[in-house]
């Protein structure tokens, strides 16, 4: 038998359908692509750089922190298709517009198994127009999200949520 053919019988051989449904199983598992479960920092997670309250620091100033996280995370879009990292949500019930910062991404230990981001956000103004305030491609993500009217009123929640 020559080298070509030494191999011959294992090519040819059907898989038995045993081995082919433990091998298709996990390959399906790794296609599938996880769940994002986003969720705002509480507790330890708490950034002590936005507090209750509006604050002037050394290099520059601190937004305070938002008074319902989750919920603008809930109800939060992405600002610009570039940035995955950075989001701006509204908090219906005290009309703050928050801007959140994803600061962790834990990865699933297990194949089927949700990611969870980890944000902490601050709130900002729409009538602020300096370099602390919302930029324009923040005002018209809203917009076009349909969180705020054109002048920046949040918009009613969705029946649903309510």
């Amino acid at each position: 038998m020559g080298k070509r053919n030494r191999n011959r019988h294992l090519r040819d051989a059907a898989v038995p359908p045993q081995v082919e449904s433990a091998l298709v199983k996990p390959v399906a598992q790794l296609a599938k692509t996880p769940r994002v479960r986003r969720e705002y920092h509480v507790g330890d997670e708490q950034r002590p750089k936005h507090r209750d309250t509006d604050r002037n620091l050394a290099m520059g100033s601190a937004s305070r922190a938002p008074a319902n996280g989750q919920t603008a995370l809930d109800r939060s879009v992405q600002i610009k298709e570039t940035n995955e990292r950075r989001r701006i949500g509204v908090d219906h019930e005290t009309g703050e517009i928050v801007i959140l910062d994803r600061h962790r991404r834990i990865e699933p230990s297990n194949p089927g198994d949700d990611v969870v981001e980890i944000y902490h956000g601050h709130v900002r103004s729409w009538d602020d127009h300096s370099s602390d305030g919302l930029n324009d491609d923040m005002r018209n993500a809203l917009k076009r999200a349909g969180l705020v009217d054109k002048k920046g009123r949040p918009t009613a929640p969705p029946k649903d949520e309510e």
